[in-house]
């Protein structure tokens, strides 16, 4: 038992702040860890706020989608200042809209819808008076569509006429326009 006597109570604290240090660093080495992933998360999530602002990933509010309506609509022609007024916004709020990418992209899908329906509708009456034997509407059908090519006849009045005739033709028209015409060479080359 002499031996544990010799022991001092320093080198048992000793043994046990080392170990408490080691407990503490790795205490704080996953704390800077954690704080770190929480960085690159918050740094992660900040990039995504930026994206999101600078490409405005927002929903169109009511007032933007009347105004979208009121843009395409094609049977009338609503000035800026009444659909401003219409949707309770400035002209200047409009304008600012009509420059954002969302709105534009917005009101073409909604031009586009409109524009696929009236052209159904036109090729229904097109289709109804083409039934009922309608043959100016049957001849512009056949037009558009490229079936029916027009034939031209092309008639030569004046096909009589002889060579210095024609010649004499040429010169008067070819002065009156200033275009000088270089005369044939009649006769052999040597």
């Amino acid at each position: 038992m002499g031996q544990i006597k010799d022991i001092k109570p320093t080198a048992l604290k000793t043994r046990h702040d080392k170990l408490q240090e080691r407990i503490d660093a790795a205490k704080r080495l996953r704390q800077r860890e954690k704080r770190i992933r929480l960085q690159e998360q918050g740094d992660k999530m900040h990039v995504h706020m930026k994206i999101n602002r600078l490409y405005k990933m927002q929903e169109l509010d009511e007032r933007q989608r009347k105004a979208i309506i009121l843009l395409s609509d094609p049977m009338h022609t609503y000035s800026n200042r009444y659909i401003a007024y219409a949707c309770g916004v400035t002209r200047q709020s409009l304008y600012n809209w009509r420059n954002d990418p969302l709105f534009i992209q917005e009101l073409d899908k909604e031009i586009t819808k409109r524009k696929t329906s009236m052209r159904t509708e036109a090729y229904r009456h097109v289709y109804r008076w083409i039934r009922q034997g309608n043959k100016p509407m049957i001849k512009f059908y056949l037009k558009m569509t490229g079936d029916l090519k027009e034939h031209i006849v092309h008639e030569q009045a004046d096909s009589h006429k002889s060579n210095t005739e024609l010649d004499a033709e040429i010169k008067s028209l070819s002065s009156e326009l200033g275009i000088l015409i270089e005369p044939e060479f009649k006769g052999s080359r040597t």
